[in-house]
């Protein structure tokens, strides 16, 4: 469902601007293998390029028959803000987890 219009151009502007500026940001990288891996900007940048490509080819493998994921979040108190950059998704799925007590799920694009 898309509900729009959800902010009006400034406003979408200026949220853009202040999500973009944060330095917070985590890389969460899950390929399937039950073992999910943060990492922190400064560490992504400090990774060899053949480093910093090995997650990337696992997850888009595992995209074929598993429910891996890729995308940057910043942690907060028992919530999150994930951003989805070229190259990060989500498959299908529901975000019905035990113990987050969840409502919703919503997309800012």
């Amino acid at each position: 469902m898309t509900i729009a219009p959800f902010l009006r151009d400034p406003q979408a502007e200026a949220l853009g601007q202040y999500s973009r500026s944060r330095a917070d940001w985590r890389k969460v990288i899950n390929s399937g293998d039950a073992q999910t891996y943060e990492l922190d900007r400064a560490t992504q940048a400090s990774l060899a390029p053949d480093q910093a490509r090995a997650p990337d080819q696992a997850v888009y493998a595992a995209a074929r028959r598993d429910f891996p994921y890729r995308y940057e979040t910043i942690r907060v108190p028992d919530d999150e803000a994930t951003a989805l950059s070229p190259g990060d998704f989500l498959k299908r799925h529901d975000d019905d987890v035990p113990g987050k007590n969840r409502s919703a799920a919503y997309v800012i694009s």
